[in-house]
């Protein structure tokens, strides 16, 4: 064998090996668009304070809770004289009520606190069992103990029926500081006695939230960071990491590195075939179509099918779900199809960069064939060389 077959033969295995790790580019790098992208989305606090704004979660929340309200004390009475007639609004009334006690900034910011609380626990806290969650409701005792407040009992009282006379006696003794009980004195007075009424029930609002800390502190149920396999709770020591926080971080940072092996496989493609840079191009542009192209096709056919399956399912009877109806009326499935729409943006932009980087690679192989010289023949070579002669 010469040196030009053996020289052709190394050549051949540089190729097969080229197209092998490039074949290992394709399938890693669908595997990192599947898979990084979409957990460092879940894993990210942003992720959700983006999708609950998103939905309007916030403005809709005292909407939700009043019509839950409504429905389940309307539910719990049973008669003129039961204690829940007396707080029998419509849900617009309730609405009215929760919309000046509730601040929709006050529980969004609540609620990305307690979220970003909530995934230090899971993947940085070294005691997550112990870790608590803090959320203030200074602002919220502030309101019920002020105006709000004081607006709120008057729109409950203009939702009663007009007081009796032994009512309004009551009444009476309570704006003198008598002794009374409050619970029957729930009614509708005259406009001139709820106004000398009002700084009464200031007075015994401020005094009831005193009893109230300014924030409330609780830690993540033992249950849910042990994981569905766990069989006793009461295992761990204290500081003692549950299996389950241990999977989530090794996990995450397993999946954080995984873009490098791409990375790997797409060099050493190029230490094996490259040897210009047209071939560069040629190799790179192809390797980026074919991951990009199948991630394509992937997304298009995992999104209609869960679409479809949405839109077949989502409808059927609440009963079925055995739902309960704030979670639907909060927009339960419009939250769950945010979070589908952002998990497929997340993993559509990777896919769609490599491919569009594919078909410009490949545009300049092209470019760069069309535009190159006609090369000198042999024949024109040799006869020059016998000129020469």
């Amino acid at each position: 064998m010469n040196s030009s077959q053996q020289s052709t033969k190394q050549k051949n295995y540089l190729i097969v090996f080229a197209w092998i790790f490039a074949a290992l580019f394709v399938i890693s790098s669908i595997g990192v668009i599947f898979s990084f992208f979409p957990t460092k989305k879940l894993l990210n606090p942003d992720f959700y304070k983006s999708v609950l704004e998103n939905v309007r979660i916030y403005e809709r929340l005292p909407e939700s809770i009043a019509q839950q309200l409504s429905a389940n004390l309307s539910q719990g009475v049973t008669g003129p004289d039961s204690p829940v007639y007396l707080l029998l609004l419509s849900p617009q009334e309730w609405e009215s009520v929760l919309s000046g006690l509730i601040d929709p900034n006050w529980l969004q910011a609540q609620t990305e606190s307690m979220l970003d609380q909530i995934f230090e626990i899971l993947l940085v806290s070294q005691d997550p069992l112990n870790t608590p969650i803090s959320i203030s409701i200074s602002e919220v005792k502030n309101r019920l103990a002020g105006e709000e407040g004081i607006q709120a009992f008057n729109e409950i009282l203009n939702a009663q029926p007009d007081c009796s006379f032994d009512q309004l006696m009551g009444l009476l003794q309570l704006g003198l500081g008598m002794e009374t009980q409050i619970d029957t004195l729930l009614c509708k007075p005259p406009d001139n006695i709820i106004s000398e009424l009002n700084p009464v029930v200031q007075s015994f609002l401020s005094a009831a939230v005193e009893y109230v800390p300014d924030q409330i502190s609780f830690t993540l149920p033992a249950a849910m960071l042990r994981g569905p396999s766990a069989e006793n709770l009461q295992e761990l020591n204290p500081g003692e990491m549950p299996e389950f926080i241990e999977a989530l971080r090794f996990t995450n940072t397993l999946i954080t590195w995984s873009p490098l092996l791409p990375i790997v496989f797409i060099l050493l493609t190029t230490v094996f075939a490259v040897r210009s840079l047209r071939d560069f191009l040629r190799w790179w542009g192809g390797a980026f179509l074919a991951a990009g192209g199948i991630s394509l096709i992937i997304i298009l056919i995992l999104y209609l099918t869960i679409d479809w399956s949405l839109a077949r399912f989502i409808p059927i009877p609440l009963s079925v779900y055995r739902l309960p109806p704030l979670l639907v009326q909060i927009g339960l499935f419009e939250l769950s199809q945010e979070l589908v729409n952002s998990i497929f943006l997340s993993v559509l932009t990777p896919a769609g960069i490599l491919t569009i980087l594919g078909i410009l690679l490949l545009l300049g192989t092209y470019l760069m064939s069309k535009d190159s010289p006609i090369p000198i023949t042999p024949q024109i070579e040799e006869s020059d060389s016998r000129i020469i002669e």
